[in-house]
Order: C-alpha cells, then structure tokens, then sequence
C-alpha cells in the first residue's frame, strides 16, 4: 500500500458515496436482496454440539477411537436409573439398543443403573432419537427414571448452548446499541449504523454456513461477538462525521485505519483455518466474513446516508483520563509495562482445562445424573478401550483384577480367547477426562502388558483435542503476528511506528496470561482461540493512534479520537462480556478472558504505545 494507492481508495470510496446518495432505493435494494436471501438460507442452521465433530474427519486418533468402538460396544452408551433392580420390558426393542446391562447389583441400596448400549453404526441423530423414544415408552409406563449418557447430553448440551446464543446475542445487540445512543446521541444514526451490521453479518453467517457446514460448539458464540466488533466500524464513523458532506470527511480520515484495523481482525479470524481442527476452521471462516462483510456493509452505505440524517453532535467530553503533561504520560505507560510484565511471573498458574463438562452448564440435568453414576459406582461411566493381545490379557488375568488399580475391566460376553487381538472396555476410577488420570492409567497398563496395547475413548479424543488446540493457536497466533507485522509496515514504514504496536501487543499479552493464572482461568477450547483475535483486535488501537501520531497529533489533543476508540473498546467487551451472563461455563470463561484482554489491550494503545512512538511535530503542539 502506497499514497498512491491510498488516494485511490479514498477516491473510489468518495465516488460510491456519491452514487449512494443520488440513488439510495437502487444501492438498499441490493442489499435487501443479499439480507433476504441470507435469511432464508439460515432457516434451517442449527448448532452441532457434538464435540468429535470438531475433528477432521481423517483424524488418526479419531478414526482409531471409532475402529475399536465399533469392534466393540460403540462410543455411545445411554445410562438408566430405576427404582427397582428389574429393566422394563419393551426397551430392548428400541431401534439401536443392541443390549441393557446391569451396572449394580441386586443388593446395591438406593437406585439401580442400567447401560444401554446403541449401535455404533448410528448417527448422532438416531441417537438422539433412541434416547427420546426410551423417554417416551418409560414415561408412558408411569416410571420414574433418569437418563444420561452421550446422546442425552449432547442433546441437552445443543439445547442450552442455542439458549446462551439467542440471550447473548440480544443483550450484546441491546447494551451495544444503548452505549452508542447515549453518547452519539442519534437514535436515526445508530439505528442505521446498527441496521447495516446486522446486515452484513446475516450475509456474513449464511455464506460461512454454506461454506463450512453447521455451526459448531466453537463458532456458536460468535454472532454476539462479532455485534460488539462490527459496532467499532460504526462508532469511528459516527465520531467523526460533521459538516455537509460528513462521507468524504469519514473517508480521509478514516478509509486507511478503517481498513487496516478490518484486514488485521480478519486476519487474526483467518488463521484459525490453519489450525487442524475442522471446529477451528468454521470459527475462522465465520469470523473473517463476519468482519470483512459487516465492515463493508457499514464504510459503504453508513457515511453518504449519515448527509441525509439530521443529528446531533456526538457527546465528546475532554479525555482527562489521558495524562496531558508528558511526564506523565510516560510514567503511566512505563508503569502499565511493569505491570504487564511483573504480572506475566503468574503465567504459569494458567491450566489446560483438560475436561470437556467443565465447559457445560453445570446444571444440565443429564450431566447431574452422570455425576451421580459415577459416585455410586465408583467409576467414571464413559467407556475406554484397551486393545490389545488376547495373551497378555490371559497371562496377567488375576494382576489386572486387583481392586487397587486406578481401573475396572469389563471382559467382553462369552469366552476371552487364548490369543489374537482383543479389545475390552476399561473403566476409570477417577476422571480420564483429566490429563493426570489418563496418564496414570496409561502408565499402570505399561507396568503390566508392556508396550504392547492401545488405550482409547472419548477421554482420549478429548485430550487430543487440547493437544491440537494449542499447537494451532500457537501457529495461528504467530500467522496473524506476521500479516499484523506486514500490515504496519506497509501502512507506516517507519521501524518506530511499526515497533510500537508490536510491543505493546507482546507485553500486553503475556500480562493478560498472567491475570488468567491469577484469576484461575483455563485454557480451553473457547478462550484459546481468543489469542489470536487479541492480536486481531488489540491492534485496531494501536492503528488509530499511530495513525494519529503520524498525522502529527497527541492523543490527548484529539478527544474524539480518544472518545471512538474508548467505545469501541467498550461495546466489544460487551459483546464479549455478554457471554458472562450465559448457563454455559465455557462461554463465561470466553466473556471473562476476553473482557480481561480487552481492556489492557485498551490500557496499552491510550498509555503505553504514545511513550513508545516518536515525539509528533510542533504542530501538534
């Protein structure tokens, strides 16, 4: 990107401006085409939760886990408690159950627990389906009953997250939209502004749907995410505007960071493709269309409509929050600095949340009544599959029956064979969800059968799970950092200028790590794919008062610089933060990381970067 090249851009958008202004029915109604079209594809969207579709479908780990299900008792158990120790008749017929077993004994006090095992050629949906027609037939007998397992969480699951996702996203939309009238003080303004980033993000999650299939447990959260982000585009736009003509005057000032701050977040979104989960890439694919086509939808038809709306000047008070006096200003950015980096000592407290139903709402009355399974039995219900020689198994038989070791084996009906291969269905004592008890079994099974076996499940597809996630935020997070490197250095090219954001970004960051391990949240599938997007985000600051700085002028100077760029911070945490008030403790663990990461990105850009920047010319004062 040159000046010649910048000019070009801003003239081109000047032009558009005018065409919108002389033909405003023409321009809205192809956008109304779009938007019609967008809702009535997404009619039939809905949000997979199951997490093993967050894999790639050629996974390893994946495809060994469903090869030694299959050959087994399938990765899919539905778990039944009774009053009385006697299974009713009619539930073995139910389409999928290919057997119901005891799980306590006779004798066992309070309530009895039956494992009906499904068919592990079904799909999800005929899970789904096999558990609501064993609801169906047990309530039609008057039978008091619990059901958990798999499908019925999964169900469950998919039932509070689509909750969380419309509640969120309405108060993200009401509380973004209540901030910009009360301070822009256009009701007509924000309407519009709001108006065109619905928009574009309704265009936005129709093609990333078609290109990516179902939204996921990942990508679900994003719509409310991206209201408080799309509302940035808004607010510079609205802050700026005066005069006759407020399009042009929108467009010189902001066309370049506009777009930069655009790219940069796209970006930041984008190289969650890289990442090898199929989850991340459809949050990826979401998040990049969602910026770039709200951003496009809000520069080209806000500013000309803004000519034709009477309004009132937005309410810009002086930024006394920013020091004036110099010395100052550089000691509140060298005491942010310190801040960050004492607080990265605490880095190390961060932990890899490492089980998928801490991201649940506790609540869900399916996972109460796993829990419950799991402390009457004393093991955890979700299976494991040992596989391995028969021989092994047969030659330390009574070892492997010792009540002392941290698993229970349930040998496979009929017969075990002298020798072949074998797989047998383990059960934990403790939770294999977590890293520490899977590898305490892995290492027990070492002890006795050698090297020689393969232990599986859905414990060990979760821990994979992690395992991916933070090498691809790792080559996602250093993805964005070099188009957010060629980004500056295009716009700026100035080794300072580029410098700058670049550090605050680095220091910020570790200390954002650092109050996680103070605040004792993990990392997990939802706030790891935030890191990326603090890059993404965090920079769109630093962009602007750089810009600011090049242009010649202080940020203390130019109140309503500092008046955009303190709401935009302010209504993306309440996208995110929107995300608090959710039943899911993933989601509330997105909200609370990302409003952390948010407001020291801010605190970055306002007092640490103008100490790092060079002293602007006296004609800023």
């Amino acid at each position: 990107m040159n000046r010649h090249w910048t000019d070009s851009w801003v003239l081109l958008l000047t032009r558009w401006g005018q065409g919108v202004r002389r033909h405003p029915w023409i321009a809205h109604g192809l956008l109304v085409v779009l938007v019609a079209l967008a809702v009535f594809d997404l009619r039939s969207a809905r949000v997979d939760p199951d997490w093993l579709g967050l894999f790639r479908p050629g996974d390893p780990v994946l495809r060994e886990y469903q090869q030694y299900a299959a050959d087994n008792e399938g990765g899919r158990t539905l778990y039944l408690r009774l009053a009385g120790d006697t299974v009713p008749a009619g539930l073995a017929d139910v389409p999928l159950v290919v057997a119901v077993r005891p799980l306590s004994a006779a004798e066992t006090k309070g309530p009895h627990w039956f494992s009906l095992v499904l068919d592990p050629k079904g799909t999800a949906s005929e899970y789904e389906q096999a558990a609501a027609t064993v609801r169906a037939r047990l309530q039609a007998a008057g039978i008091e009953f619990g059901l958990t397992g798999g499908p019925v969480l999964l169900q469950e699951f998919r039932d509070s997250v689509q909750r969380d996702f419309v509640w969120t996203s309405l108060l993200s939309l009401l509380l973004v939209g209540l901030v910009l009238v009360l301070t822009l003080r256009s009701v007509v303004a924000v309407l519009l502004g709001v108006g065109y980033e619905l928009a574009g993000l309704l265009v936005a999650i129709a093609a990333a749907v078609r290109l990516t299939g179902e939204l996921n447990m990942l990508s679900a959260a994003l719509p409310c995410v991206l209201v408080g982000l799309g509302a940035d585009f808004v607010i510079h736009c609205l802050a700026v505007a005066e005069g006759d003509d407020p399009a042009a005057r929108i467009y010189q000032r902001l066309a370049v960071p506009m777009f930069g701050g655009a790219l940069t977040t796209a970006a930041a979104f984008a190289s969650l493709a890289l990442a090898d989960l199929h989850g991340l890439r459809s949050l990826g694919v979401v998040g990049a269309l969602g910026l770039l086509c709200m951003f496009a939808s809000v520069v080209l038809f806000l500013p000309p409509m803004l000519g034709l709306v009477k309004r009132s000047a937005p309410c810009c008070p002086r930024p006394v929050w920013v020091p004036r006096r110099p010395a100052i200003r550089v000691l509140a950015g060298v005491g942010l600095g310190s801040g960050c980096l004492v607080l990265a000592l605490f880095s190390g407290r961060v932990r890899t949340e490492d089980r998928l139903d801490r991201l649940y709402d506790p609540e869900l009355p399916s996972l109460v009544l796993q829990n419950q399974l799991a402390e009457q039995l004393g093991v955890y219900p979700s299976p494991l599959f040992l596989a391995t020689d028969a021989a092994r198994v047969v030659a330390v038989a009574d070892r492997l029956a010792d009540p002392a070791l941290p698993f229970r084996l349930s040998p496979p009906s009929g017969a075990l064979p002298v020798s072949g291969p074998v797989v047998i269905p383990l059960f934990a004592r403790g939770n294999p969800f977590a890293a520490a008890t899977f590898a305490r079994l892995q290492d027990e099974l070492t002890r006795l059968l050698g090297d020689g076996f393969t232990l599986t499940g859905e414990a060990a597809v979760s821990l994979h799970l992690n395992e991916l996630l933070q090498r691809g935020m790792k080559l996602a997070f250093g993805a964005v950092f070099l188009v957010l490197l060629a980004v500056l250095a295009t716009l700026f090219r100035r080794a300072r200028l580029v410098a700058g954001p670049l550090v605050v970004l680095l220091v910020v960051t570790v200390g954002i790590l650092g109050l996680m391990g103070l605040a004792g949240i993990r990392l997990s599938a939802y706030t790891l794919t935030l890191f990326p997007l603090f890059v993404g985000i965090g920079v769109d600051d630093c962009l602007y008062v750089t810009h600011l700085n090049q242009a010649g002028e202080q940020l203390h100077r130019s109140p309503k610089t500092v008046l955009a760029i303190t709401l935009t911070t302010v209504t993306t945490v309440l996208g995110y933060g929107s995300l608090l008030t959710a039943r899911n403790a993933g989601f509330q663990a997105m909200g609370a990381t990302a409003a952390i990461g948010l407001v020291l990105m801010y605190a970055g850009a306002v007092y640490l970067l103008p100490a790092l920047l060079p002293k602007p010319p006296d004609r800023a004062g």
